[in-house]
């Protein structure tokens, strides 16, 4: 009898466990437990995990955790939970999906990296019960996607008007001193690897090795990166390109250009450059951070030469100043008070824009030619007077020979030109946002936003959230020029982000 007894008391005991693995398997369960309805990068590379959870029996808390796949199962792990809730759970009442047992929680940067290939999988807790919520195992760590119906995801504002006001000379260019600098001539690079710095270099430096480092330094000239060298770093320098045509010249690949200075780039004049210039040459993966260029026709152009079969791709540029571009009244002022050491070349030029002969044609940033590219956070001004240059735009999609793909344009603060944000030209343009910039009020010659011979081939462009500098919103479906946009501008449902687009690297961009 005892014996019976035992097995009658070890088969109620297998019959709860039985129940529970059911319970705990259980779809519809799961469903009522909560949900993941979306997932937000942040700037500082953490996630926000959004959803909602519940207990639909009675009225008590849950506990909701999240692991990096399957819980339970290998390279599973635990990355966020109950304590690490921005707003936590209630889960008070019998209804759910409402917006009191909403949460979000936060997943650190650091977790994000370390479980970046992982699908996130979500659970909640009540009491000893603990299921998966819907949507579990839909988004992958570090690849999440963005939809029109999550848009939170769309590139987050991470520089606010007043951030965005205060770029400035003080803040971008070089941070260090440059005071008592060795005098050079040309500089031409010999090994990979070189570090140059501390030099007052007139005659400009030629990079042609790989992984070279220029910082801390005054060049007067060109500085030219070879056809096909990588790795080269330019930090902390003041570039003058001493009335010529550029100031930097990029053609390599993995370049960071940071708390530099650009100025007097004349006529069709840029700051910097980046021009794969041969067949076999591909430019890709071009930071530009901090930079100050002014005194310049245009600041930034990234555009194939005309003979190169490559587009540039991954190009991210951020947190610069713009300003002051290259006039009529300008080249006025320096042939009245011309430097001792300008070349007659150069006198020659300004003289001829003086003269109207030749007329400055400023942009701010101009990209014709280019697979992913995300400006943001930038202050940027050209003028807005005809009568001293033929400003076009502060950021300007203009693509001639060549196609462009995968353009985001986010929290910038614009200002000038024919029209502050303009895409224009008959090549096929696909995948442009423009989102959370500020235009300053009235400083454009036509319209704030100007789309214009598109020819039908513009696929999928999103504008939202264009305000001035009041905080009014500028309605760009109402301010477009009159031209073909109307059969190829769509909503945002096209609009899908970064990991969503085709050729778009997942670790792009880098810190």
């Amino acid at each position: 009898m005892k014996f019976n007894k035992l097995s009658a008391a070890k088969i109620k005991l297998l019959f709860l466990i039985s129940t529970c693995i059911l319970l705990f398997n259980s779809p519809v369960n799961a469903q009522l437990f909560g949900s993941i309805q979306n997932v937000v990068p942040q700037p500082d590379g953490s996630l926000i995990v959004n959803g909602w959870a519940c207990n639909p029996e009675k009225r008590s808390s849950v506990r909701v955790d999240f692991y990096s796949g399957v819980r339970g199962t290998t390279g599973a792990k635990l990355i966020a939970h109950g304590e690490d809730g921005i707003v936590n759970p209630p889960g008070t009442i019998s209804e759910c999906m409402n917006s009191i047992s909403g949460y979000s929680y936060k997943i650190s940067s650091e977790n994000v990296l370390l479980h970046s290939e992982k699908k996130l999988w979500g659970y909640v807790k009540v009491g000893r019960i603990s299921t998966h919520m819907s949507g579990s195992g839909s988004f992958t760590i570090g690849q999440i996607q963005q939809t029109s119906k999550n848009r939170q995801n769309q590139p987050s504002s991470s520089f606010s008007l007043s951030q965005l006001q205060g770029l400035n000379s003080s803040n971008t260019g070089p941070q260090v001193n440059l005071d008592n600098l060795v005098l050079s001539g040309l500089v031409t690079t010999t090994n990979p690897g070189e570090v140059i710095e501390g030099l007052s270099i007139n005659g400009g430096v030629i990079i042609s090795q790989n992984d070279v480092t220029l910082r801390n330094c005054r060049v007067k000239g060109l500085v030219f990166i070879k056809p096909g060298v990588s790795g080269t770093k330019i930090k902390n320098c003041s570039i003058d390109a001493n009335f010529w045509y550029w100031g930097i010249r990029v053609n390599g690949n993995n370049t960071l250009i940071e708390n530099v200075e650009i100025k007097n780039a004349t006529t069709a004049g840029i700051g910097i450059d980046v021009s794969p210039s041969f067949s076999i040459v591909q430019a890709n993966k071009i930071h530009i951070k901090r930079v100050n260029i002014h005194d310049s026709s245009d600041g930034i152009q990234s555009r194939p030469g005309n003979n190169s079969d490559y587009v540039v791709r991954n190009l991210l540029v951020e947190e610069s100043y713009f300003h002051d571009s290259l006039t009529r009244k300008k080249a006025e002022e320096i042939l009245a008070d011309l430097p001792a050491d300008i070349t007659k070349k150069a006198v020659k030029t300004l003289d001829k824009i003086v003269s109207r002969e030749l007329t400055p044609h400023n942009d701010g940033i101009q990209l014709a030619g280019n697979i992913n590219v995300i400006i943001r956070n930038n202050r940027i001004s050209i003028p807005s007077d005809e009568s001293v240059s033929l400003p076009n735009a502060p950021i300007f999609v203009g693509p001639d020979i060549f196609s462009d793909e995968n353009i985001i344009v986010v929290d910038n603060l614009v200002s000038g030109g024919s029209s502050p944000l303009k895409v224009n030209k008959n090549k096929p343009i696909k995948n442009v946002l423009f989102s959370n910039n500020y235009l300053v009020q009235g400083k454009w010659i036509h319209k704030p936003i100007n789309v214009a011979g598109t020819n039908g081939h513009l696929d999928c462009m999103v504008v939202n959230n264009i305000k001035n500098t009041l905080g009014e919103e500028l309605l760009p479906y109402a301010l477009y020029e009159e031209s073909s946009y109307n059969d190829s501008i769509v909503d945002d449902s096209c609009f899908v982000g970064p990991s969503g687009w085709s050729n778009w690297p997942s670790n792009w961009p880098v810190d």
